[in-house]
């Protein structure tokens, strides 16, 4: 289960914090929708029509996150998601970074269904069990069975991290969510041990909205820097998700921080997007 490498990477912050983690653009909740028309259409995918798509149209839209797109695609368990009404079991994506540029032949995000989906399995894909909750049937949960930093198995009780007899708690997967929120327990676990593991300052400012953040030193002029990190590794079940140093870490050269992209929540938690 232990990674016992660090992991150094170079990056060019600039404005990473202002324009990827703010605050207010994270929580789902803050893309207010209010949905007046509930109708069906043909649908286009690429040459595929498919007939008798139900969708909602919104006219009271508020939320940073629709200035990114006109709409939201619906890829739960509920009966109107588009899944489910295309009645695909299996489907898989990929999100390019942010920044990424795919105007020059770089690859763009893709989204598979179905038959398609099987295609992309190979030696270097591992998977890990889909788990199902009656009291939230629309959410993919998952078995997150430990948290390794460094060489070091945090010491997460299992039941921490799974449903409970009430239906509560447990991990879920959500690309809408920004960042990854682990129940306060094991956040406040994982913080600490970052920490004590990270060769630099914490900065007690709270000029972010990350719980977790380092004072960077002074740059040479070239707007990138290089630091030092331990490994962070996510254990599923059947797959350990090792994952790069700019999915958990990111900074700010303006401000001078480099932050950790975790944050705690109460009960439930959610394995966001990067």
């Amino acid at each position: 289960m232990r990674s016992t490498r660090s992991n150094s990477f170079k990056s060019k912050f600039k404005n990473t914090l202002e324009t990827v983690l703010n605050p207010k653009d994270d929580a789902d909740d803050f893309i207010a929708m209010k949905v007046s028309i509930l109708t069906t259409k043909t649908f286009m995918f690429d040459k595929v029509s498919v007939p008798s798509v139900g969708f909602g149209c919104a006219e009271d839209n508020e939320g940073s996150g629709f200035n990114q797109g006109v709409g939201l695609v619906g890829l739960g368990r509920e009966p109107l998601s588009l899944v489910s009404q295309l009645k695909k079991s299996t489907f898989s994506y990929c999100l390019t970074s942010i920044n990424d540029d795919t105007s020059s032949g770089n690859p763009s995000s893709t989204l598979v269904m179905g038959s398609l989906e099987s295609q992309i399995a190979n030696d270097s894909v591992f998977t890990t069990p889909s788990i199902k909750n009656p009291s939230q049937p629309s959410f993919y949960y998952l078995s997150l069975q430990g948290i390794s930093i460094g060489n070091v198995d945090l010491p997460i009780k299992k039941s921490t991290l799974e449903i409970n007899s009430y239906g509560i708690g447990g991990v879920i997967i959500d690309s809408g969510t920004t960042i990854t929120y682990l129940e306060e327990f094991a956040f406040n676990m994982l913080n600490k041990e970052f920490v004590s593991q990270t060769n630099l300052n914490v900065d007690n400012s709270g000029s972010t909205c990350l719980d977790l953040c380092f004072e960077l030193t002074s740059d040479d002029g070239s707007g990138e820097m290089s630091i030092e990190i331990p490994k962070l590794v996510f254990h599923f079940d059947g797959a350990s998700l090792d994952l790069p140093g700019k999915n958990y870490m990111i900074g700010d050269m303006n401000t001078g921080v480099a932050c950790l992209t975790k944050g705690g929540s109460s009960g439930i938690s959610i394995f966001g997007n990067i």
